[in-house]
């Protein structure tokens, strides 16, 4: 995330840049991207409807909730 951004953290409520539904991050990982650059994933849940969804995000895709 850039300096005037807070670095999200486990337990954040989030959504993705492009809009989408609320999203809790559940565990984050660092990991190089194909140029060798590490890259923070962030892995959330949210629920559609009663099924609960999870999937792994890129950290620059994501924003906190408003």
């Amino acid at each position: 995330m850039t300096a005037e951004t807070p670095t999200l953290e486990i337990g954040n409520v989030v959504t993705l840049k492009s809009g989408g539904p609320k999203m809790t991050i559940a565990s984050l990982i660092e990991s190089p991207d194909t140029h060798g650059r590490n890259r923070v994933q962030c892995c959330c849940h949210w629920f559609d409807g009663a099924q609960e969804k999870e999937k792994w995000f890129a950290e620059e895709s994501l924003e906190l909730a408003k």
